[in-house]
């Protein structure tokens, strides 16, 4: 199999490397590492197979002997880069042999790595290998090469540790090789690419931050949380500004030759970190500012959709948000992370698709067509994005109707937007966390209504009445009211429900009728107190 030349391109090689066996191991030694990565995409069984060379496909789904071996042979004469798959089917000895004779390399992923994770984890090194330029700047033991992942590399080498290079955030930028030979805490935040939230936590109440704040020396950290290994940390600052630090696992204080070096190497990662944030600022910006301009419509809206090349075909937006937003600082970390990943999923299943972070929501434009197949195709899409995150991003995402031309994607946005709010405000009932309008038609009608009523439009309702007297005298009026509109007024079914003898069910409606002067046999009646019990039970 041939590779593209592709000058100063990450290859298998390096990239088993940066990821460490805490991922990632070839299948066969030495099959394939030197082919070139340059862009990552997610295998779909069910669509057409596209890839093409430097392409690392990522084999989600591949679950038989029979399967990896027949997309071994399938994949290798396009020229792409590799293929990884997880589990242990990859064992069985045809899939070596499909191996050996394609010359494809075949990288197995461990088990508790999820895949939106493998993908942005590569597509950061691929990104940082193209910011990199042919100049690079001055490694370190040596290394000349610009990535941040080189960087960490070079000063493990220079440590005999793995490395961690995180952000402010404590958001994991770049890691060495070698993470196996740290702990637990180490090889989850790896996966994670974040520390988890307790060992912060810890940190926080110790004052290592503050520490790492104030000065630019290493600090040791001989007793972590857990059963962790000892840590060394060091700010990475550009003047008085933090841009992030670096954390070495030990297995005792440093020496000075050594304190020195990790001091030095966080000046290197600094004007690294610097150039990154200067590039990656202007991109997202760009991104924002094209994304924003095609959705709200106008003059320059045909200019921006031709330069996210989404002027032609139909198109659906997706709006996410954090479900429970937190704020501040956490608040902006939380939407850049749930940005970051929403990019990497949709982009690896759509090359066409765009995503940016416009005003507090995150957008995806993605180019799924009009039928109700293509929308339901949509809501598989943000389902699969959600089941793949897990419990690590608490979102909902919302799904706007079709839109033929760039010109009608407002009208999605804006429907995207309101659905979005439905799910807000509802998802701690239904438990919906990805939806269309129509999936949401009645709570959708509702928040309308409700935005329209005031608190005094309610004061004169029966159910005020009934809850005023349920405070008053101890009773369960309302919410048998309540159950028996559930139930349809099946009296059983709602007596069942309640957990009282049906007499007593008929005895309690008579009451409410009396109390709330209501003549349950009106549908109009039914209806009103439906709709106001639904809108109580909204306001809280």
């Amino acid at each position: 199999m041939s590779h593209r030349e592709v000058k100063g391109a990450l290859d298998i090689a390096r990239l088993v490397d940066n990821l460490g066996s805490t991922l990632v191991s070839p299948l066969v030694r030495g099959v394939g590492l030197d082919a070139p990565v340059t862009s990552v995409v997610i295998f779909d069984a069910e669509d057409e197979l596209l890839v093409g060379p430097g392409d690392l496909l990522l084999g989600v789904g591949l679950h038989s002997p029979e399967q990896i071996t027949s997309l071994v042979r399938r994949v290798a004469p396009t020229g792409a880069s590799g293929l990884v798959v997880k589990g242990s089917a990859a064992q069985a000895p045809p899939v070596a042999e499909s191996v050996v004779d394609t010359g494809l390399a075949v990288l197995q992923l461990e088990r508790a790595a999820s895949w939106v994770q493998v993908a942005e984890l590569v597509r950061t090194m691929v990104d940082a290998d193209d910011e990199s330029g042919p100049e690079g700047v001055a490694g370190l033991a040596g290394v000349v090469g610009g990535d941040l992942f080189t960087l960490a590399n070079a000063v493990s080498a220079l440590l005999d540790s793995p490395i961690t290079i995180e952000d402010r955030h404590s958001r994991v930028l770049a890691f060495s090789g070698r993470q196996d030979e740290a702990d637990e805490s180490r090889i989850e935040t790896i996966l994670g690419r974040q520390v988890p939230e307790e060992y912060v936590a810890v940190f926080e109440q110790r004052g290592v931050f503050k520490a790492m704040a104030r000065s630019a020396e290493p600090i040791y950290i001989g007793d972590p949380p857990g059963n962790a290994k000892p840590r060394v940390a060091v700010a990475v600052r550009a003047g008085e500004e933090l841009l992030g630090s670096m954390w070495a696992a030990v297995d005792g204080p440093l020496s000075e030759e050594r304190t020195r070096a990790f001091r030095e190497a966080a000046r290197v990662v600094a004007l690294h970190m610097l150039r990154l944030r200067v590039g990656g600022d202007v991109e997202r910006r760009l991104q924002a500012d094209l994304l924003a301009t095609v959705l709200e419509g106008g003059a320059r809206s045909a200019s921006a959709a031709s330069r996210l090349g989404v002027a032609d075909g139909t198109l659906r937006v997706l709006a996410a948000q954090p479900r429970l937003p937190r704020e501040g600082a956490h608040a902006e970390a939380d939407l850049e992370r749930l940005r970051a990943a929403f990019a990497v999923h949709f982009q690896a299943l759509h090359s066409r698709s765009a995503t940016a972070l416009v005003g507090g929501v995150v957008y995806t434009l993605l180019p799924v067509g009009p039928s109700e197949d293509d929308a339901a195709q949509a809501m598989r899409l943000g389902q699969t994005f959600l089941d793949r995150v897990g419990a690590q991003m608490d979102v909902v995402i919302a799904i706007g109707q079709a839109a033929p031309s760039f010109h009608d994607l407002a009208r999605s946005r804006s429907e995207a937007d309101h659905v979005l709010r439905v799910l807000l405000t509802s998802t701690h009932r239904t438990g919906r966390r990805v939806a269309r309008l129509r999936d949401v038609r009645l709570e959708s009608l509702l928040l309308r209504v409700a935005d329209l009523l005031s608190d005094d439009d309610l004061e004169d309702s029966p159910v005020v009445a009934l809850r005023d007297y349920d405070l008053t005298h101890g009773t369960e009026l309302l919410r048998t009211l309540e159950t028996w509109l559930d139930q349809m007024g099946n009296v059983p079914g709602a007596a069942d429900r309640l957990g009282v003898h049906p007499n007593t069910l008929r005895y309690r409606m008579r009451r409410v009728c009396e109390i709330a002067d209501l003549d349950l046999d009106d549908a109009d009646q039914r209806l009103d107190l439906m709709m106001t019990l639904r809108l109580q039970m909204r306001r809280g």
